[in-house]
């Protein structure tokens, strides 16, 4: 295996500030898909981010490498719990241009604006923090219509997501709705299918909130037929769809939906 390699059992292998940026990122990498040890690839993670800051030249000629760092830093904060250093990564994330005097390219600096959003936003998710979120929101909105030309198709459709999924969460079902359309009108279908598959999962339980009964059936078929067509019919997916088909009619009582949703928990837990 590579990292068995000698030079990688030691930093001390590596004789220039380059080299031990990549030693950095090789085990931060690897302990964070191979062995899911995120305390170790969080520490690699703040190497890796502190040398570049002890070096600013290297900010300054690429700051690609810089910002791609800390987001490893955010990440692997988050993953360990410390979210209070994870929103202190986003911010410096947002500031470093200035900071370091660079003229950023407008591509970075989408690139910036979708990645520090859409950690903020999941720290805001996890931890439940929804005071003063709608001018996070009407950030959002003005930044996509700012940098259109320049974010990354991909990384735009996680971010609206991430606002549907916000306000799902907030219980704000018609604006969760509102983004959810945005992702299932998208062109990414085969780019970033899961997240399509997801939106048209969540869409049913917000047509449920909702009371859209006469939506519903039509929307459970077109969901079904989208997810059997891309194979996409795992175990969730089929315990939620499960759900709403038996739970369709709309004179039923409350205390049948809160059996079905006792019923469908307990399916997710099983699952999970």
């Amino acid at each position: 295996p590579v990292m068995k390699n000698e030079l990688l059992k030691s930093v001390s292998h590596a004789r220039n500030i380059k080299s031990r940026i990549l030693f950095h990122l090789s085990h931060l990498l690897y302990n964070y898909s191979a062995t899911k040890n995120h305390y170790r690839s969080n520490q690699h993670a703040i190497s890796y981010t502190q040398l570049m800051e002890k070096n600013k030249q290297l900010i300054k000629d690429e700051p690609w490498q810089y910002l791609s760092g800390l987001n490893n830093l955010a990440v692997t904060y988050s993953l360990t719990g410390k979210f209070e250093e994870a929103s202190e990564v986003v911010l410096k994330m947002r500031s470093f241009p200035k900071k370091y005097a660079i003229q950023i390219l407008p591509s970075i600096q989408a690139e910036i604006f979708c990645i520090s959003y859409n950690l903020e936003l999941s720290i805001i998710i996890f931890l439940c923090q929804f005071e003063n979120i709608y001018g996070t929101v009407n950030t959002i909105e003005r930044e996509l219509v700012i940098n259109k030309e320049f974010i990354d198709e991909s990384r735009k459709l996680s971010l609206i997501y991430k606002v549907a999924y916000l306000f799902f969460c907030m219980g704000e079902y018609k604006k969760s709705m509102a983004w959810i359309n945005k992702v299932l009108n998208s062109s990414l279908e085969n780019s970033r299918q899961r997240i399509i598959c997801i939106a048209k999962v969540v869409s049913l339980i917000i047509h449920y909130e909702l009371g859209n009964w006469q939506v519903l059936p039509y929307a459970l078929k077109s969901a079904s037929r989208f997810l059997k067509k891309r194979e996409a019919l795992y175990k969730t997916e089929n315990a939620i769809l499960d759900f709403v088909a038996k739970n369709l009619a709309r004179d039923g009582t409350d205390k049948e939906r809160l059996e079905g949703f006792k019923a469908l928990r307990k399916d997710l837990i099983a699952i999970f």
